[in-house]
């Protein structure tokens, strides 16, 4: 019997919607159903698919599951034979429900396949040269005045920095040159200090002794270099250890260790010249580790910032390659297909015209170790016969020309743009036309004559190309492109949703600035470019400059130039850098712009909303809207800082993840953010704070296991939200080989490194947010022992028996170790001052159960003493909202969240007047969710009470815990998860509540209530017992309940 109102909807292939160019030849399939009734549930399925017939039908399946017995609806696995490359598949779906009732097929899906290694390519690489100039690096134009730790409280407070010599060398000498600042001489030389080498990057293993200075006080250098003589003494490792810091002299009651240089003497040749710096922490840019070994004169600095500065023009070396070629098409065209592989970034053409309208194409990866290829479906852009096929390749970071402070323009595989490229025509008959990048392409320099991700885009119609788009055009600007390199990455297809424009923002003000300029301002920050129409004299320059954070970066930064042609009126816009800004700088107009030619163009990951929350409570709204603006704005392949750092800082799974995934379908935009994680791994198993990254981050600065150990973590959270153990399983080599490098550093059990509740309330400085109330190795050790249990659970769900128990007892003992170290009889606390402390012992659990109370009230008096103030940072804000919620203190979260003055959301977005969330507390520095971010997981965990169960992963199966003494009147959250949509919403009049929660089809959650006196739809009481989940809650089936 068929049951009309089964209806299938939403299929997914690999987790998308018709993807092109997917890289497994057996892909998985999920579906979600609609059903008016409640309690229904799939109780089999059937699969058709087909590919080789091209007539559309489904007579003669390549693939027919058959009636296949089974309640998954979710990444459901192939069973036909595996799909050739670039095969075209059609597929559809049927399902049977709890009566046997089976549904009408679902509408027929597509997807098609990419191809599966090089081989398979018959292109080349081509290009039009092999390199660009490599520029100085970041680091040759700042300001070196040594290495500087982090103020301590004590004096002995024992800190060490090392440097890696790179293999084990011998040495006569070790000097230490005292740093300066101001008038202070000696600055941070330690009183008492120890310096030894080793083989051990650890110093676990044999310890050769340089000197010890430990026994008394250490004379006082007078700035003079102290040089310690060796013989007989090497090691890859020379590392000082200071067991007596001295006063900071600009900071009372703070004790600093500071040097100049460490240098490592061998036969005249300083041994540690440029060598890898590591330390315990570090102070601000000025202070880097790294200085230690790269230090230079002040005067040598200036005077190549300098030159820098006086030379303003466009650096041509990195203009925009144009490429095309003439095709032939034949008359009984069926389809036809081009893959992609345009480094750094690239638009294709054909006939002129933009084919689909993805920007910023392809990702940013290591290209060392992975290169994305995009696949087009170009049938409605061919004309029967002859047709251009061009390629515009923008620079991107494969080949990045600003010095920044993470090293791009040094990165390892920078090569001058290039691509590779396979096209595929298929006839009505079945026959094939193939065409692919060649030598036989033609490649000029056109109109862009420079982009940069960092420092913008230049373009001069003066230079446009008339032959471009047309076919069987050629000029003497046009030259035979070159076979070049190809990147050492293997490729693999593009994943995902892609960028894309969301809109447009007119100004709201246009005012004169200086010197002649016009400044512009938008509503609100936006990550994005701008587009501008211009009248003028052919060969006057405009230049646009979005304002930003350039602190990360020397030379010109998010600056457009455009340079008129012969046509009376031009439009411009950027193609191939992004920006993140409020305010704009016109220079080179002769009057004031009219509005309607200037627009901020909005581009972020085109991913949907999967989430919404409305409330009787506007506050909460306003937080949303602005929670929502900021999240789009930071995602684009994977998430990052568009304002200042544009680099994806690891520790942003940790603040965000969790809302994201609520937010939109963020789940494919992790997914590819971790394989990035998985290439960044060195051999110890460290993860650096920014993937991908060009090789900076591996010194164990600015970093922490809430960084890196987010290798651990998102795979993790993105099994209990998506239900893919696929990630899990590719993924655990490298959670493993993490979890092992934290014990390799581990001092019974504990961690003492990493940056800590960054930007916690009292931090350090407005840059430097080391925290003051929450000691860093309490969060490290909760990091390492919550990395041990996910460990042991993604072991117990992969199969791996010996690791379940060993990674069990693991997390145990490092959690006693954990107790023994952080907890004060005296005090009956873990951290005096700190929030985060005691909110993340509870949401852990790794406080013993005796305890677990005095621990809430510890947390609770704190947040009293405060005004219901929050003192979190990046790190504990998470958990500070969930915690009081799961322990029944959503009042007391409600208050947090709704605080008007500082610290507090509405403070940054009401008080301060900012529509996004800012970095810290106080408002500064860049627009991003690192420490606000974390409240939207709160509204659907805390709030709405929505929670993923690990053992119904997907949300097959999950928890419902309404925080309905939040004082609310009223809420409706809903989110659109893996199998449909999860709603929570209740109404409050005086002592009567309404509760409707709606439940997916296929799935079943367990419902928590406070209080007593809950009745379903007027009937008795709903009781826990039988039918009840392992919660102990509510067992709901499908369906709307209402109680």
């Amino acid at each position: 019997m068929i049951h009309m109102k089964l209806d299938i909807f939403d299929c997914l292939c690999e987790g998308e919607h018709s993807p092109l160019g997917i890289d497994n030849p057996q892909p998985r399939l999920s579906w979600k159903v609609r059903n008016p009734h409640n309690g229904d549930y799939q109780q089999a399925y059937q699969v058709q698919a087909a590919h080789s017939d091209l007539s559309g039908g489904f007579s003669s399946p390549d693939w027919d599951s058959g009636r296949v017995e089974s309640s998954q609806s979710l990444w459901v696995p192939w069973g036909g034979n595996a799909l050739p490359p670039r095969a075209t598949c059609r597929w559809r779906v049927r399902i049977w429900n709890a009566d046997n009732e089976v549904s009408e097929w679902s509408e027929v899906q597509t997807f098609q396949t990419g191809l599966y290694d090089r081989q398979q390519w018959t292109g080349e690489w081509i290009g039009d040269c092999e390199e660009v100039p490599t520029p100085h690096s970041f680091y040759d134009y700042s300001p070196k005045s040594g290495y500087q730790s982090v103020g301590a409280t004590a004096a002995d407070d024992s800190k060490w920095f090392q440097v890696y010599l790179l293999r084990t060398e011998s040495f006569e000498e070790v000097v230490l040159v005292p740093a300066s600042l101001d008038a202070h001489i000696d600055f941070g030389f330690p009183e008492r200090f120890i310096i030894e080498a080793a083989d051990d990057e650890h110093f676990r293993g044999e310890r050769r002794l340089i000197a010890d200075c430990r026994a008394t006080d250490y004379p006082r250098p007078g700035g003079k270099e102290q040089r310690f003589s060796v013989s007989g003494v090497g090691g890859r490792y020379v590392r000082v250890t200071v067991t007596r810091q001295v006063p900071n002299p600009t900071r009372a009651g703070e004790f600093v260790i500071a040097m100049r240089e460490l240098r490592v003497m061998s036969k005249g040749k300083d041994l540690a010249r440029l060598k890898p710096v590591q330390v315990v922490d570090s102070q601000d840019f000025a202070w880097l580790a790294r200085h230690l070994t790269d230090w230079e004169p002040a005067e040598v600095i200036e005077a190549r910032v300098r030159q820098l500065q006086e030379n303003t023009g466009s650096d041509t070396a990195y203009a925009a390659l144009y490429l095309q070629k003439t095709i032939q098409c034949p008359k009984n065209m069926a389809r036809a297909s081009v893959w992609l592989c345009g480094l750094g970034l690239h638009e294709l053409y054909v006939n002129g015209r933009r084919v689909g309208d993805a920007q910023l194409a392809p990702p940013f990866t290591n290209y060392d170790h992975s290169v994305v290829y995009n696949a087009y479906d170009i049938t409605g852009y061919l004309q029967a016969e002859d047709n251009a096929i061009s390629v515009i390749l923008g620079n991107g970071w494969f080949a990045s020309s600003n010095p920044d402070l993470t090293g791009n323009e040094r990165a390892p595989w920078r090569k001058a743009p290039r691509m590779l490229l396979e096209g595929l025509i298929e006839t009505n008959d079945g026959r094939q036309t193939t065409f692919a990048s060649d030598p036989t392409w033609k490649v000029a320099r056109g109109p862009i004559t420079y982009s940069g991700p960092r420092g913008g885009e230049d373009y001069d119609a003066r230079l446009e190309l008339p032959e471009w788009g047309h076919p069987n055009r050629d000029s003497a600007r046009w030259q035979s492109a070159n076979g070049v390199t190809a990147p050492k990455g293997r490729l693999c297809a593009k994943r995902g949703y892609p960028l894309k424009k969301a809109g447009e923002l007119a100004p709201v003000s246009i005012l004169p600035g200086p010197d002649g300029s016009w400044l512009i301002r938008f509503a609100r920050p936006i990550s994005g470019w701008t587009k501008i129409r211009l009248r003028g004299e052919r060969g006057k320059t405009v230049t646009l400059t979005h304002d930003g954070v350039s602190t990360h970066a020397i030379g010109r930064y998010q600056v457009n130039r455009f340079t008129l042609g012969d046509a009376g009126e031009q439009e411009f816009e950027t193609r191939f850098s992004h920006f993140g800004f409020n305010e704009l700088r016109i220079d080179g107009l002769e009057a004031k712009p009219d509005a309607a030619d200037i627009r901020a163009v909005e581009v972020y990951n085109s991913m949907p909303q999967t989430g919404t929350l409305q409330s009787s409570d506007d506050r909460l709204q306003r937080i949303f809207k602005a929670l929502m603006q900021t999240h789009r704005s930071y995602c684009l392949d994977h998430p990052l800082d568009p304002l200042r750092e544009k680099m994806g800082w690891t520790q942003d799974a940790q603040n965000m993840m969790q809302t994201a995934l609520y937010l939109t379908d963020s789940g494919p935009m992790y997914r590819k953010w971790f394989s990035d994680f998985i290439e960044a791994q060195d051999e110890r198993g460290f993860i650096p704070p920014i993937v991908p990254t060009a090789g900076w981050g591996y010194d164990g600065s600015f970093n922490c296991p809430w960084w890196s150990g987010c290798v651990v973590l998102l795979p993790w959270w993105h099994y209990l939200h998506c239900g893919d153990p696929q990630i899990l399983a590719e993924g655990y080599d490298a959670m493993k080989r993490y979890v092992g490098y934290l014990e390799t550093i581990a001092e019974d059990g504990i961690i003492r490194w990493g940056l800590g509740d960054w930007m916690e309330i009292g931090s350090v400085n407005v840059t430097v947010g080391f925290p003051t109330r929450t000691p860093v190795p309490l969060t490290s050790t909760l990091a390492y022992s919550s990395y041990c249990r996910i460990l042991s659970e993604t072991a117990k769900i992969l199969g791996h028996t010996a690791d379940v128990q060993r990674f069990a007892q693991l997390g145990e003992s490092v959690a006693r170790s954990f107790h023994k170290t952080f907890w004060n009889e005296g005090t009956e606390s873990y951290a005096a001052d700190s929030q985060t402390a005691h909110a993340m012992v509870l949401y852990f659990d790794m406080v013993p159960q005796a305890l677990r109370e005095k621990a809430l009230q510890r947390l609770l008096e704190n947040l009293d003493q405060h005004g219901n103030h929050l003192s979190t940072g990046f790190i504990g804000t998470l958990f500070l909202l969930l915690q009081l919620s799961r322990s029944g203190r959503s009042d007391v979260a409600m208050k947090v969240a709704t605080q008007p003055d500082y610290p507090g959301w509405l403070h940054v977005i009401d008080t301060l007047g900012f529509p996004l969330l800012m970095e810290n507390w106080r408002g500064d520095l860049a627009f991003m969710p690192s420490c606000m971010g974390p409240i939207g997981a709160w509204f659907f965990e805390g709030l709405a009470g929505i929670r993923p169960d690990p053992s119904g992963a997907g949300f097959k199966h999950f928890l419902i815990a309404p925080g309905l003494n939040s004082g609310l009147r009223e809420l409706d959250v809903s989110y659109e998860g893996p199998y449909g949509r999860i709603s929570v919403a209740w109404t409050s009049d005086g002592d009567r509540r309404q509760l409707t929660v709606e439940v997916p089809f296929n799935t079943t959650a367990s419902l928590l209530l406070e209080g007593s006196g809950w009745r379903a739809d007027g009937d008795a009481p709903p009781r826990a017992g039988a039918g009840a989940g392992a919660s102990g809650g509510i067992e709901l089936t499908s369906g709307i309940h209402r109680l």
